[in-house]
């Protein structure tokens, strides 16, 4: 049965947990029946109607989305703000304000500004603005600090170009990039250089369009209304009664409000990764063959569809399947394949099996018996789902495996002591899908993981090279390579993204993973 029930694993692994409550709502409402009216009335023709829009707002007194870290704020300031590089439907970074990059080395990147471009408040955009939006977004406890504690040092150029600098080679790195770049300023809302502008208090906060937005377009909609929605209650009753007109929700959040099906909806492929991680320093998992026959055996696709349907994508690397680092060439190792599943599990000795259907192999006087332990997060009822599908494949293929679902704190606690053999999670790595978050120990998403001289060098090989290029492309595949032949995690697949708007509302809709408002300049708002 399915239930329609911010992700960061690490330790500080965010194990968020998400719902599986949903709030059943009519998709209709009864209208009485027209009283007979005795002749036509004639009404002066409407005032011309000004097409607003709104979307939710936790309240706050300022708007500063490199400090900002509330949810629903930070997706309501790409309408004013933009950054150096935006990652389009494919996650690859298109220039914005950053007309070009150039770099010898992946460490030092010199950054030449788009012309012509101004702030709100009428001041051009400078080097200095950039150096500025560098060093704020840097600060601990911002939304974009972890992104980029590998910029050592960011300066603005005698010939108004921007050099940043960073500690080591740093692969994609134009994909770090996507974050807002402020003007420094006293103000409530600090200036931007997108679409709209913030005001905010007196008769309550609002955008409006910006006359000094540098493209040669109108936004289609004329005032954009801050919804106030600081809890999930606030949050339904905003979109149910149309005061919100469009946002994001994920169904499968444990915290996520719960909205009727009365919504026009966009689906877009996330940055949201659920993975299998492997205990590779204690036996039995120790066994490579064993972990390839654990990949072979799991049918990702039945098992996503069983528990997810349509809203998530089955996968086997670490990057989304519509990324072009996604490489088809290395996925198709990991094909769903029992019989070679069953044939590596015999090469290791485990031939008979118990009377409970467990294989087991002779270890000197004694048998022993293929059990594992599997601990998953027990705050999202969705992923605990996810560890008992593929339990239940691993089962079939002669393993015994017990799944714990363990609370926060006793699950952070079982990864830091290495009690696990498998553990189930789900990641959002940063934008620029680095590989080596998951093949590094000490890294975010790679618990039980055992230093690998090969891992290295592959990735140092790769982070000397532009990822869209053939060099690229042939050295992230040698990164492909070594998860094969190292297997410390499993990819299982990554959750889509759902943006719902009121019906018949929009068109023309561009969302992004990582901007809900991508291309908001071509959207068209309908009256209603």
């Amino acid at each position: 049965m399915k239930h329609r029930t911010a992700a960061l694993l690490s330790i500080c692994l965010l194990l968020s947990g998400c719902s599986d409550f949903f709030y059943p709502y009519p998709d209709f409402l009864v209208t009485p029946s027209p009283l007979p009216s005795p002749s036509p009335i004639i009404l002066p023709s409407p005032a011309p109607r000004v097409l607003t829009f709104g979307v939710a707002f936790s309240r706050s007194d300022t708007f500063r989305p490199l400090s900002d870290t509330l949810r629903y704020n930070a997706q309501a300031a790409r309408l004013c703000y933009e950054s150096l590089f935006e990652l389009d439907k494919n996650f690859v970074p298109q220039p914005l304000l950053c007309a070009s990059m150039e770099t010898e080395d992946n460490k030092n990147f010199i950054l030449s500004l788009r012309e012509n471009v101004f702030f709100h408040d009428g001041n051009p955009l400078t080097a200095g603005d950039v150096v500025y939006s560098f060093r704020q977004a840097q600060k601990p406890g911002g939304p974009f600090a972890v992104r980029l504690a590998c910029v050592s040092g960011v300066s603005s150029q005698a010939d108004g170009t921007v050099l940043v600098s960073m500690d080591a080679p740093v692969w994609n790195a134009a994909a770090l990039f996507d974050f807002p770049i402020i003007r420094e300023s006293p103000a409530a809302a600090a200036p931007g250089t997108g679409p709209y502008r913030a005001v905010l208090g007196g008769d309550g906060n609002y955008l409006l369009p910006s006359e000094n937005w540098w493209r040669d377009r109108s936004p289609p909609a004329e005032r954009i209304e801050l919804v106030d929605a600081g809890s999930a209650d606030e949050l339904v009753y905003a979109f149910q009664y149309g005061y919100i007109s469009m946002m994001p929700v994920d169904l499968w959040d444990t915290f996520s409000p719960g909205i009727h099906t009365g919504y026009d909806k966009v689906v877009t492929p996330s940055g949201l990764s659920q993975y299998i991680g492997f205990n590779t320093r204690r036996t039995p998992l120790n066994q490579r063959e064993l972990r390839l026959a654990l990949a072979l055996a799991l049918d990702r696709r039945g098992v996503v569809s069983a528990v997810y349907g349509e809203d998530a994508e089955a996968a086997v690397l670490p990057v989304p399947p519509s990324s072009p680092l996604y490489l088809e060439t290395a996925a198709m190792r990991y094909r769903f394949d029992p019989g070679e599943s069953a044939r590596l599990i015999a090469g290791l000795g485990y031939t008979a099996a118990d009377e409970e259907g467990v294989l087991t192999r002779w270890r000197g006087r004694q048998t022993e018996r293929l059990v594992l332990d599997f601990i998953v997060g027990a705050e999202n009822a969705a992923r605990a789902q996810m560890a008992e599908a593929c339990a239940a494949m691993f089962r079939s293929a002669g393993f015994a495996v017990n799944v714990r679902a363990l609370d926060r704190p006793a699950l952070e606690q079982a990864l830091l002591d290495g009690d696990f053999d498998l553990y189930y999670a789900e990641a959002r790595p940063a934008p620029n899908f680095d590989p080596g978050e998951f093949l590094l120990p000490g890294s975010a998403f790679a618990h039980g993981v055992s230093d690998s001289a090969a891992a290295r060098s592959a990735l140092a090989n790769m982070a000397a090279t532009d990822p869209y290029t053939d060099a690229g492309q042939a050295a992230l595949g040698e990164v492909w390579d070594v998860l094969y032949e190292e297997l410390p995690v499993l990819t299982v697949c990554f959750r889509n993204t759902l943006f719902i708007s009121q019906r018949g509302l929009l068109s023309g809709q561009t969302p992004t993973f990582y901007n809900p408002y991508a291309g908001f300049a071509g959207w068209t708002v309908h009256e209603q």
